[in-house]
């Protein structure tokens, strides 16, 4: 039984402390909602330069599972659609 307590004590810490409110966001989430706001939006050229390549960025990372880089790149992108 001694044994038992020390690794329950581990488990609950490290499940514990893996939701925190700072973890990022499912980044497909994010992409869905960008390609939402994409669909009525008019940007000038340079906007929308930059836009697509936020947009391309963030993918790549989504697809490697980085979330929190994919949602710092799809959030500036939504930020240039005023979102």
């Amino acid at each position: 039984m001694k044994r038992a307590l020390p690794l329950l004590v581990l488990t609950t810490t490290l499940t514990a402390g893996t939701v925190r409110a700072e973890d990022p966001v499912p980044c497909e989430d994010l992409a869905r909602k960008l390609t939402f706001a994409m669909k009525n939006a008019t940007l000038n050229a340079a906007d929308k330069a930059q836009l697509v390549a936020h947009r391309k960025a963030g993918l790549a990372l989504c697809k490697i599972e980085d979330d929190a880089g994919a949602d710092i790149e799809l959030t500036a992108a939504l930020a240039i659609l005023g979102q």
